[in-house]
């Protein structure tokens, strides 16, 4: 199935469906929340942390897709790494991939730190057409449809979505506010990653680290912030989050500066002027 052939209607429905899943996961996450005594951690070895939220969210995930999609193909941040599935074999089929990111920011969830999210999108050869992240703790949400545009909505208030703006970023360079993360964990080292902090903290007004890919890419879509850029990522981390911004008029990049895909380890999102500004130092 070509995405040409998937219509608004259906795009539509799979992004509700989407939806629906991320507000009864967020539900799942948010009972940890409110009683930290509840999470229990697992190490992952290189990988980082998991917790029993991440697990018990992806479940509920995969169990509501298998239900209704039994035929749909799915690639979770946590059963991926038990069943040691390929990514690339996944994303680079033609089947209708779902892609899932439980608890995007777990350091900061089991720390009580409500910056985190859950991301959900749906691939075709390797791309996003439809993607979903929410954030529990305060109840916003950022969806998007491919070529239907990117909204962000909060459902802690009375209002329709608002469709985010594709102008562009009309900011001089020292006084943008871009935000990264770093990661050991492929690609580049901690130090060049390092270097590159330093060189772009002298050139915005100021950098960030706040801990989810997936809001920071986000909160670039909705204009808060200017760029992001990060290394040793995967694909569930940025493919909700990456369909948001391209939807929303921002450049994505791998680290070679050609077009991003769900395999590349390392992305960069600004809108241009920025864009192009950001390419020359990272």
């Amino acid at each position: 199935m070509e995405t040409t052939k998937l219509g608004k209607k259906e795009l539509h429905a799979y992004k509700n469906f989407a939806l629906k899943m991320a507000l009864g996961a967020g539900k799942i996450l948010l009972k940890y929340e409110k009683d930290l005594h509840l999470i229990k951690i697992n190490h992952k070895k290189a990988l980082g942390i998991a917790s029993n939220a991440d697990l018990e969210s992806e479940k509920y995930i995969i169990k509501m897709i298998q239900e209704k999609y039994p035929n749909h193909q799915i690639l979770g941040e946590e059963s991926s790494y038990e069943e040691k599935l390929v990514h690339a074999d996944l994303l680079k089929g033609k089947k209708l991939t779902w892609v899932i990111d439980p608890l995007d920011g777990t350091n900061n969830f089991v720390n009580g730190f409500n910056y985190y999210a859950i991301c959900i999108a749906l691939t075709i050869n390797g791309k996003p057409i439809v993607g979903v992240v929410y954030r529990p703790s305060t109840k916003e949400v950022y969806f998007a449809m491919k070529g239907e545009g990117a909204y962000y909505q909060n459902f802690a208030k009375k209002g329709n979505p608002k469709k985010l703006s594709i102008k562009k970023n009309s900011k001089n360079f020292s006084d943008v506010l871009c935000s990264t993360g770093f990661s050991s964990l492929r690609g580049n080292s901690v130090e060049e990653q390092i270097k590159t902090f330093l060189k772009l903290v002298g050139e915005t007004r100021a950098l960030r680290r706040l801990g989810s890919a997936a809001l920071d890419m986000c909160l670039v879509a909705h204009g808060i912030m200017d760029g992001f850029w990060q290394t040793g990522l995967s694909p569930w981390d940025i493919a909700a989050s990456a369909i948001v911004c391209e939807e929303a008029g921002v450049k994505l990049a791998n680290k070679s500066g050609q077009a991003y895909t769900l395999l590349d380890q390392f992305i960069l999102a600004a809108k241009e002027p920025i864009f192009t500004k950001l390419k020359k130092f990272i």
